[in-house]
């Protein structure tokens, strides 16, 4: 490219061709999804539901927003239902300062799922449900041939600070992504579950101590990735419950999920 070439021959000129860098390219992705419900009552009925208002940033180099939303919400029969007050969602990038992020939020939600027999399979109650995944940081720059390490203070000065590619972003207070829950309630079975007040990362509630079996439910759960120099990414889901009653009933709900990457070329 000319306008590489030209910051090529000036910064070797300028080093005495000792040493040159050049500035990674910094590359986005990000994106948020609400809701998604599959449950089966087997013989009886079935709802399946996608994401309501997904959005996502993808190979984004300058600054991008993408964001949905949808209210009043209201799927399903008399045996299986989903409503929600209001979805939102929203994924951005921002190359200055340096951070990439999504954010989804469930607001007013109610799912109900009734039982063949006796009280209801799965009830989930929440005035609202969030999650958050970010990840900031500023690619290295590239030592280029001719290098000797020995200007390297002089070259990069305060380019790269070190810091590199990491989840969260400084002064977040929370690093890794948050999440959020506003009085959820859940029941299984005519079983009241015990939800834990702002739940670190990746609980897992034993339902099994409860007498729940073929269930399993994660709050908060998160995953980051990336070397930290080249790449990182995030995911945040705030709510995921599976269940399985063999030849009765099976669920998988997937509540308030938000990931974020970035990545240098």
């Amino acid at each position: 490219m000319p306008g590489q070439s030209k910051h090529l021959a000036s910064c070797f000129a300028a080093t005495a061709m000792l040493a040159c860098a050049a500035q990674a390219e910094t590359v986005a992705d990000a994106g948020a999804a609400d809701l998604s419900v599959q449950i089966n009552l087997i013989g009886l009925s079935a709802l399946n539901v996608s994401p309501l208002a997904p959005v996502a940033i993808i190979d984004a180099t300058a600054p991008a927003i993408d964001s949905d939303a949808v209210a009043d919400v209201g799927l399903g029969d008399a045996l299986i239902s989903v409503d929600a007050d209001a979805i939102a969602n929203v994924a951005e990038y921002a190359p200055t300062p340096g951070a990439a992020g999504a954010q989804s939020e469930v607001s007013g939600l109610n799912i109900s799922a009734a039982g063949p027999i006796g009280p209801p399979l799965l009830t989930i109650t929440a005035d609202a449900i969030r999650s958050r995944a970010i990840v900031s940081g500023r690619c290295a720059p590239t030592v280029l041939a001719g290098a000797t390490g020995l200007f390297d203070d002089y070259v990069f000065v305060d380019g790269f600070d070190g810091d590199g590619l990491a989840p969260g972003y400084p002064g977040d207070g929370d690093d890794d992504g948050q999440t959020g829950f506003t009085n959820l309630v859940i029941s299984i079975a005519g079983i009241n579950v015990p939800i834990p007040v702002d739940p670190p990362p990746n609980t897992t509630v034993d339902l099994g101590a409860l007498g729940i079996v073929g269930a399993t439910l994660v709050l908060n759960e998160q995953t980051t990735g990336g070397d930290g120099v080249t790449s990182v990414t995030n995911t945040v889901t705030a709510l995921r419950l599976t269940l399985g009653v063999t030849g009765v009933a099976s669920a998988n709900v997937v509540i308030a999920r938000s990931e974020s990457a970035l990545g240098c070329m």
